[in-house]
């Protein structure tokens, strides 16, 4: 659902449809980022720089993208990355702990493999 709000305002700002975004390896990039600049650099001849730019003018005029994304910057040769908002995702959280509270009383088994040290790892330790 969130990703989904990211990428409505990316086409919205983009005038794309399909626009996808991806959660980068590395955290100084941003919890996702997106390509979407570049492929529309292709299309109309602009420098993909610039395009990146003007989408991340629209992009931070967006009230309900503002409620979810802390921050949202140009980076590389065209590339837009995003991070979330702390309080957006607490609230969010917050909104969980009616669902967390139906598990109450009830009991949880979490079971996880501890293969013998002394013997060869084997596929039979891969039970879960």
């Amino acid at each position: 659902m969130l990703r989904d709000k990211i990428v409505k305002s990316i086409e919205r700002a983009s005038g794309l449809s399909q626009v996808q975004i991806n959660s980068p390896e590395n955290d100084d990039f941003g919890d996702y980022s997106t390509n979407v600049a570049l492929i529309s650099a292709k299309k109309s001849n602009k420098n993909p720089k610039e395009l990146a730019a003007e989408i991340v003018a629209k992009l931070k005029k967006d009230k309900d993208l503002n409620k979810v994304v802390d921050r949202i910057e140009v980076a590389g040769p065209g590339f837009i990355n995003f991070w979330l908002s702390e309080a957006y995702l607490l609230a969010d959280l917050t909104k969980e702990k009616g669902k967390i509270d139906k598990l109450k009383g009830r009991n949880i088994v979490v079971e996880y493999a501890h293969p013998n040290t002394h013997k060869e790892f084997h596929i039979g330790h891969l039970r879960n």
